[in-house]
């Protein structure tokens, strides 16, 4: 199948650019010995391979069209998440200490054993294999989880939902603990400081500091949709139900 495709590279691109395209795409047809008969729709398959092979403008792709070889987006989606997923699995036993490596292949051996019986869709599973890895990312610096999962919620406190299955699946091996609402708000607060007097917050970012010192300093637990920001003489002043808070300008 290799030297057919080359001729329709000759054929279509000329033989000056077929000689230099060819190669790159070696390693799909030399998969293809070993792939399993219906390797288009095999989302396992796929996901070993480049997935650079199946974009709109791949000249791969467009030999494979003249074939009828199509895979469905859906399919290639799904590859994707997969790889990704493996990606980040190998980053994260890389990174994490030796006592966690089994711990982490049993939480990603149940989850996409989940993923096969149509209990859980892969692109969660590649949410939960991102924020794992940043989990054990933190953990290389600081070489302390608990450290590491303070710093996850005050910099990405929406990580805390997906990484809720990983946390109670270890728990009884790790003890691992999301802060909490009181201790997350206070070190989301510290880190928004700490990112103003640096490089500014963007809008969303303000927003959320608002919103965190409202709650840490008034008991007011609001979402971010539910006041205005308005500067005030000693900083900013938030108005909620017609009611103005100070704010503490960062």
């Amino acid at each position: 199948m290799f030297v057919d495709y080359v001729d329709w590279l000759t054929v279509n691109v000329g033989p000056a650019k077929a000689a230099s395209v060819q190669n790159s795409n070696f390693d799909f047809f030399e998969a293809l010995q070993t792939a399993p008969d219906d390797w288009e729709r095999n989302v396992e398959f796929l996901a070993g391979l480049d997935g650079g092979h199946f974009r709109k403008s791949s000249l791969l792709k467009r030999y494979l069209d003249s074939l009828g070889i199509n895979c469905e987006p859906s399919t290639l989606k799904a590859a994707m998440d997969l790889r990704t997923i493996h990606k980040n699995i190998s980053t994260v036993l890389t990174l994490c200490p030796l006592g966690h490596q089994s711990i982490i292949t049993e939480f990603f051996n149940e989850r996409i054993a989940g993923y096969k019986k149509h209990r859980i869709k892969l692109q969660t599973i590649r949410v939960e294999s991102s924020s794992i890895k940043r989990l054990y990312e933190h953990w290389a610096q600081s070489n302390d989880l608990n450290t590491a999962i303070r710093q996850l919620a005050a910099e990405t406190p929406g990580t805390r939902c997906s990484l809720t299955k990983y946390i109670n699946f270890a728990t009884p091996a790790i003890q691992l603990t999301w802060p909490s609402v009181e201790d997350s708000t206070e070190h989301r607060l510290a880190y928004l400081i700490r990112k103003y007097r640096k490089t500014g917050l963007s809008s969303p970012e303000l927003k959320d500091f608002v919103r965190c010192f409202l709650f840490h300093f008034y008991g007011v637990s609001v979402a971010v949709e539910a006041f205005s920001i308005s500067n005030s003489k000693c900083g900013m002043a938030a108005l909620l139900n017609h009611q103005k808070f100070w704010v503490f300008r960062p």
